[in-house]
């Protein structure tokens, strides 16, 4: 016979990703984390257009080798894993992530627009 299930087990659960999903907050957190990465690409394509570098060794490989098609491309693996990556936590924990990645993906962001206006474009 099985022990009845403790309450508290379902904090040491992942959260699937429709329940995600129906979380307003972590819906707008990860809508910011998706609206920086493209940002994050687009500013890169207008960097490296411009002779800039990418810093981001994987990026810049990727670059060199296949052009900025295979960039957008990681970006969009990248979004993938961590979104999949997100419901094996439990839902407050998976914001929380969800938040830290927003908040690094603007000041990524934000270093690469200071990069572009340093280099006087």
């Amino acid at each position: 016979m099985r022990p009845p299930a403790r309450s508290s087990s379902r904090h040491l659960q992942g959260t699937p990703l429709r329940e995600l999903l129906r979380n307003p907050a972590f819906v707008l957190v990860w809508a910011v984390y998706v609206a920086g990465s493209v940002a994050d690409c687009v500013i890169t394509a207008l960097a490296l257009d411009r002779g800039l570098r990418e810093r981001n060794p994987v990026a810049a490989a990727l670059y060199r080798h296949a052009g900025m098609g295979a960039l957008w491309t990681f970006k969009g693996v990248v979004l993938t894993i961590l979104l999949l990556g997100l419901t094996r936590l439990p839902a407050r924990v998976a914001l929380v992530a969800a938040g830290v990645l927003a908040a690094t993906i603007c000041l990524d962001v934000n270093a690469n627009l200071d990069a572009l206006r340093s280099a006087g474009f």
